[in-house]
């Protein structure tokens, strides 16, 4: 899952699932393509949170600025793949639509959503 990373010190301040996938590779004993750097897809700038969000409304603007914050680096990394996204907490698939949708766009073949935890439904 990409997200807006901003630097202190040199260190990445922001990035949860990224830290997450860092000791999943480590712990990975089968050879999985994990691929964190370079990023395939970046997000551009920051956004507001799905947990934000209180309206089905709300929700569709939130995923438009989040769609529109997207942009595949590398479309020869998923053209013609089947591309696994990790996001750590799943609160209404809206982000994972949406960056699924943008990888699609690029050319992966299937997009699969990968979630640690999800929010109550409300």
């Amino acid at each position: 899952m990409p997200a807006f990373v901003t630097r202190d010190g040199g260190h990445s301040v922001g990035d949860h699932a990224a830290r997450t996938i860092r000791y999943a590779i480590e712990q990975d004993d089968v050879g999985y393509p994990f691929r964190l750097e370079p990023p395939v897809i970046t997000k551009t700038t920051a956004t507001e949170t799905m947990a934000s969000a209180g309206s089905l409304a709300r929700r569709v603007r939130i995923a438009a600025t989040i769609y529109a914050a997207l942009t595949v680096v590398d479309e020869r990394a998923v053209r013609g793949r089947r591309v696994v996204v990790y996001d750590d907490v799943f609160t209404t698939g809206s982000t994972l639509d949406v960056v699924a949708r943008r990888l699609r766009e690029a050319g992966a073949d299937e997009v699969y959503g990968l979630t640690l935890s999800r929010t109550r439904w409300r």
